[in-house]
């Protein structure tokens, strides 16, 4: 059994498809990825642990692998390479879900892509197409799958519903634990009549627009909201939805998960940096002059209402040394955990952001000002100056 297989065996200890929660989730199917360069048992080892992240992000309701092989063998279509799109939907409309994804996994070397696209079963139309990609043979892809299980519930985007209105505010029944962040905005929808084909088969919902809602405060199973479109017209039990945001548009302050962005000082225009571009644990964080090489390249993924920060040229995460919560704790890099140490809160400050640490509530701190090459960056109290902002600049 080689190392994919045993990691997947692992992940999918406790893995069922269950209902009742409390939001509104996506059905899905998976369809086994097509192996592309690559053996079968990999291309399967994927598909099962791509199933799993994305149950475990608890937006989807994921359809058990026994289940979609049981409607292939009845329906005498093969098991992978369903690149032919309406063969999908009428796989999903069988199953009985909202959205179908079929995929490929393709190997060069070390270096392993993963494509996948997304179809709604109602309209036929593909929703979404993602791809990353994993370098460093299998022992790196169970957190690519994971990667692309968030981005993958980014940009399909969150739905729940107005659980109370009060004057200019409303609670909705999504927190922090359905990612919910600060800042973040809801269309607000409501429920119109149904869509029937013409043997009275219903097809759709009609929805109308209502309103916009921005979040001004997380907790873990609710969030508050500033009602910035349709005052007086938002009513308890309207749904809503998240706004996807393109990174490019002046709305996309907030990082974009799959994007490698350079953190930029504000006080001194330089980058943050990994010195001497080292791949250690302990490696130091520092300042400096902006070379664009990727040991100053960081992706923002995000973990409920914060985010790990993670290296491209190491692949290995933001982290407070020895998880202090004093002043003048050292940032470094080290291997990815899911310890409060490597978590970040992302606060907007205009066009920039204060960075505070969840274990210490300590913000990202250029150590005395400084403006030399080589500058520390520690974690310190929240003091205001431009030393604890940071822009995020997308890499071109």
């Amino acid at each position: 059994m080689n190392r994919l297989n045993q990691i997947m065996i692992v992940m999918m200890i406790g893995l069922t498809v269950m209902s009742g929660y409390g939001r509104e989730r996506i059905t899905l199917g998976v369809l086994d990825f097509e192996a592309k360069n690559t053996n079968k048992k990999n291309a399967e080892a994927v598909t099962e642990l791509l199933r799993t992240s994305l149950f475990n992000t608890g937006r989807f309701v994921v359809v058990e692998r026994e289940k979609i092989s049981q409607v292939l063998e009845e329906q005498q279509f093969q098991s992978t390479g369903l690149t032919v799109m309406d063969q999908a939907v009428e796989i999903g409309r069988l199953l009985n879900v909202q959205k179908i994804m079929a995929g490929s996994l393709s190997r060069l070397g070390d270096t392993f892509v993963l494509n996948t696209r997304i179809v709604d079963v109602q309209s036929g139309v593909v929703d979404l197409a993602v791809s990353k990609k994993s370098t460093g043979g299998e022992e790196n892809l169970p957190e690519t799958i994971d990667e692309l299980a968030r981005t993958i519930m980014d940009r399909m985007g969150i739905e729940g519903a107005v659980i109370r209105v009060e004057s200019q505010k409303v609670l909705i029944d999504l927190g922090d634990q359905d990612g919910v962040r600060m800042s973040q905005v809801f269309d607000v929808i409501r429920q119109g009549e149904t869509i029937k084909d013409l043997n009275g088969h219903v097809i759709g919902t009609e929805y109308k627009d209502i309103g916009t809602v921005e979040v001004i405060n997380v907790e873990s199973g609710f969030s508050e909201a500033k009602i910035r479109k349709g005052s007086g017209e938002i009513r308890v039990g309207d749904k809503v939805r998240s706004v996807t945001v393109d990174p490019s548009s002046e709305a996309g302050n907030y990082p974009v998960e799959g994007v490698w962005y350079y953190i930029v000082s504000m006080h001194s225009e330089k980058y943050l940096d990994i010195k001497g571009a080292s791949a250690a644990d302990g490696a130091n964080i520092q300042l400096y002059t902006p070379h664009g090489k990727p040991n100053q390249q960081w992706m923002f993924i995000r973990s409920g209402a914060y985010y790990k920060i993670r290296s491209k040229t190491s692949g290995k995460c933001l982290d407070v040394k020895g998880a202090s919560t004093e002043n003048g704790a050292n940032i470094q890099q080290y291997t990815c955990h899911s310890k409060d140490n490597q978590l970040w809160r992302l606060e907007p400050v205009g066009d920039y952001f204060v960075i505070v640490n969840k274990n210490s509530s300590k913000c990202m701190d250029v150590k005395g000002f400084s403006k030399a090459d080589g500058a520390n960056v520690q974690q310190y109290k929240p003091n205001g100056g431009s030393n604890q902002l940071w822009q995020l600049l997308p890499v071109e």
